[in-house]
């Protein structure tokens, strides 16, 4: 199991993955963990956080660089937990795993969104939240959509079009499964 963070910019500090990494560790020390980062590898690395260096090209930012795990040339293979930076841990997370179907991307449902106006076709938010996301990288169509979104050349666009990666999912019609409502709470 690979447990995955994403650190891009200055938005989130070391501290913010460090922080992240303890309050998931003192519930499963036995996973990997990574962050796929573009600076400050050294400290992660002395806390105990194994490093990928995003590269740089594509050039992506924000958030849409939490979309190159899916690529198949990424570097981690089998089952991933990753979990936004800003996720704070109340409780054991992993009581979850033998409850995911790892053959499809696995999302947040924003069940609190589920009235007309989130539902519409053309609606600008959606119900789902990729704060925390599981797939297999072997079992999983995942990598669908990281194909699309770099080989399509429509790239430029599906950066100005979706403020986000939930946006590019709904819109773009993946396919995914839901975590229950009580695993995650917004």
């Amino acid at each position: 199991m690979n447990i995955i963070f994403v650190k891009w910019g200055t938005k989130y500090s070391c501290d913010h993955v460090i922080n992240l990494y303890n309050s998931l560790k003192k519930y499963n020390n036995n996973y990997s963990y990574y962050c796929y980062t573009d600076r400050d590898a050294d400290t992660l690395l002395s806390c105990g956080i194994k490093t990928i260096p995003i590269p740089e090209k594509p050039a992506l930012k924000k958030w849409w660089n939490k979309l190159k795990l899916f690529d198949k040339d990424f570097p981690l293979v089998g089952q991933n937990l990753y979990f936004d930076l800003d996720i704070k841990i109340n409780s054991d997370p992993f009581y979850i795993i033998d409850k995911i179907n790892w053959e499809k991307l696995t999302v947040i449902d924003c069940h609190w969104k589920k009235s007309k106006v989130y539902n519409r076709l053309s609606n600008y938010d959606v119900n789902i939240n990729s704060s925390v996301l599981a797939w297999d990288t072997e079992k999983s169509n995942a990598n669908e959509m990281w194909d699309h979104f770099h080989k399509s050349g429509f790239r430029d666009y599906f950066l100005r079009k979706y403020v986000g990666m939930d946006r590019y999912i709904v819109h773009e019609d993946f396919e995914y499964n839901l975590f229950p409502h009580s695993f995650i709470q917004s």
